[in-house]
C-alpha cells in the first residue's frame, strides 16, 4: 500500500499495535511478552511483517516504520512469559522464537530491492545507511 503525499500521520497499523501491545507511559517499548493468548500472539507477531510492507511515494518503506520494529527487536524481553496448566504452571515457559524470527522477516521486507545499474563490488561502506542498520541488527540478534 501506497501512502497519499499529504499524508503525514503514523500508519494506522502502529497505532494499533501500540495500544495493544505496548506501554502505556512509553509507546516505543513493547509490553512482556505474554503469550497466553493465541490470537492475540498470532496480531503481534503478524502486524510488524505486514507494517514493514507499507510504502511511501518513493517506494520506500518510511523511516518511522523501520525505527518501530528496530524497537521491538530491542526491546523483546520474554523473562516473564510464562504459561502451561497444574503443577508446572510457573516453570513452563513459551518460547518468543517465532516472534524473533517474524520480527526479522518483518526487517527484510523493509527493504525495497534495488537494481545493479554497474558491475561493482558491493560493501558494507557503499550500503544504504537503513539496511546497514538492518544488517547490524539482524545480526546482533543472531548472536544473542
Amino acid at each position: 500500500t501506497l501512502f497519499r503525499s499529504t499524508w503525514t500521520g503514523p500508519p494506522a497499523m502502529k497505532s494499533l499495535f501500540t495500544r495493544m501491545f505496548c506501554c502505556k507511559s512509553c509507546p516505543n517499548i513493547v509490553k512482556t511478552n505474554n503469550f497466553m493468548n493465541f490470537q492475540s500472539y498470532f496480531l503481534e507477531k503478524t502486524m510488524p511483517v505486514a507494517m514493514a510492507l507499507l510504502r511511501d511515494v518513493h517506494n520506500l518503506c518510511p523511516k518511522e516504520v523501520l525505527a518501530f520494529i528496530l524497537d521491538l527487536i530491542k526491546y523483546n524481553d520474554n523473562r516473564k512469559n510464562k504459561g502451561g496448566q497444574g503443577e508446572d504452571y510457573l516453570s513452563t515457559k513459551f518460547s518468543d522464537n517465532y516472534y524473533r524470527a517474524e520480527l526479522i522477516d518483518a526487517l527484510s521486507n523493509s527493504v525495497t530491492p534495488a537494481v545493479s545499474v554497474n558491475n561493482e563490488t558491493r560493501t558494507l561502506d557503499i550500503l544504504n545507511p537503513d539496511v546497514r542498520l538492518i544488517l547490524e541488527e539482524i545480526t546482533r540478534f543472531l548472536n544473542m
